[in-house]
């Protein structure tokens, strides 16, 4: 890991450049218009909740997931482009809820991004000068554009252009240096801090590699600092110095990069390095996704030894008993399924029972035994049927069956047991809301 520069700022003092405590950010609104005369909006993403995070001058913390875990809201909020809901996000100990009108300017300069899409996007017709050089003049950092040139140059430079290309329409550049044209822009100011988002593509891991490579000459002398959103781990871990690893709007591994994708403990990591830049499987069809807020562990339905207070609840069960059926053949299928007649989650997600009513022609004792008859089959099978290890007891309640689970716990990020390294997940830790 580089050497990071005492970096700080006249208002900021001795604290870090970037902190995020507690951080929640609720999805995006698609309906403002209906939104303000109040209809209620549809949001879309994926909400992010209590994230808390530290970067140092220098550093390039990596967010690392798949599409929906949330790594990009992250990133914006970080960068002060989306509003906190809960929890503070501080710029060298300020506070940026508190930073408007003009004490929020500086922010804007400090704190850049360049997305990094399937192609170039930079304006083909503008000159290089035009192109890289317009934040200057946006952001105003000297009279009558005084010494921009020079900015501009010294930017192209340190992107890997030459400065006499200053005045080449950048058509006639190749696709990577409007690329490194690209990079040259969003350094021109001299930002702090520099977010990188990684779009989906063909050439966005060279892409990303070349901007990251580029950019670790400048974190090294001028502490300049990177937030890198991206899905692919492993790119990430020979690239940053950390990686907080997300899925479904948490932070649930997090820590120095090198060991995180060298020995990763939670079981989203490991799948996000089994399977590249592309992401852990999505979910069998018939396996419930947990619902927004809903306790236990969002990770539960893909993980391939979960525990009894991950979260099971009662449609885990349903969800099993219409797999079971599926493999049937079609007698046994309907002598199964004439055996329920009706289904009831009862209590809140997370901790509650299942009611089960007999069929016409069955009765409690025999669903009651049955249920018992699939509980040891499963038990006795390899792999073993872990949902059984979610339910408390099974018993008859009059005519009815009641199957009651365990309460769902939640992880929570804690130490792993390495300097740095946090992991939220039962199997590591057993910290829990």
């Amino acid at each position: 890991m580089p050497a990071k520069p005492d970096a700080t700022a006249e208002e900021g003092g001795d604290h870090p450049l970037l902190t995020a405590e507690d951080l929640s950010v609720l999805p995006g609104l698609r309906r403002r218009a209906l939104a303000r005369i109040g209809t209620r909006p549809e949001r879309s993403g994926e909400a992010v909740r209590a994230a808390s995070l530290t970067l140092a001058a220098g550093e390039a913390l990596a967010l690392v997931g798949e599409p929906g875990s949330g790594n990009l809201v992250l990133a914006r909020a970080l960068a002060g482009r989306r509003r906190a809901a809960g929890g503070t996000v501080r710029h060298r100990g300020r506070d940026l809820a508190t930073l408007t009108g003009r004490r929020r300017r500086p922010l804007r300069r400090a704190v850049q991004t360049l997305s990094l899409g399937p192609e170039p996007s930079l304006d083909p017709a503008q000159t290089v000068r035009a192109a890289v050089g317009r934040p200057l003049s946006e952001h105003r950092t000297a009279p009558d554009g005084e010494h921009d040139d020079a900015r501009t140059a010294l930017a192209l430079e340190r992107a890997g252009l030459p400065a006499d290309c200053l005045d080449r329409p950048l058509a006639e550049l190749s696709e990577q240096d409007r690329r490194r044209a690209e990079l040259a822009r969003a350094i021109v100011v001299e930002p702090e801090l520099l977010v990188v988002e990684e779009q989906p593509g063909p050439h966005a891991a060279g892409a990303r590699d070349e901007v990251l490579a580029r950019l670790r000459g400048l974190r090294e002398s001028t502490g300049l600092a990177c937030v890198l959103v991206t899905g692919d781990l492993a790119g990430a871990g020979r690239s940053c110095d950390t990686v907080a690893v997300m899925h479904l709007g948490r932070v649930v591994e997090y820590g120095p990069a090198e060991r995180v994708c060298a020995e990763p403990l939670h079981p989203c990591t490991r799948a996000l390095l089994a399977e590249g830049g592309d992401g852990p499987p999505r979910p069998p069809a018939a396996a419930p996704d947990r619902g927004e807020g809903a306790p236990g562990c969002a990770f539960r339905p893909r993980c391939p030894a979960p525990l009894g207070h991950c979260g099971w609840e009662p449609r885990d069960l349903a969800a099993l008993l219409q797999r079971r059926r599926a493999r049937l053949d079609p007698a046994r299928r309907r002598a199964e399924r004439a055996l329920i007649a009706g289904a009831d989650a009862v209590g809140p997600p997370g901790a509650g029972r299942l009611v089960l009513t007999p069929g016409r022609r069955s009765s409690a004792e025999e669903l009651l035994a049955h249920l018992r008859g699939l509980r040891e089959e499963d038990s006795a099978a390899d792999p073993r049927e872990p949902l059984w290890g979610g339910v408390v007891t099974m018993s008859r309640d009059g005519d009815r069956v009641v199957v009651e689970f365990v309460e769902a716990v939640t992880p929570v990020l804690a130490p792993a047991g390495e300097p740095g390294r946090r992991v939220a997940c039962h199997l590591v830790a057993g910290a829990a809301d």
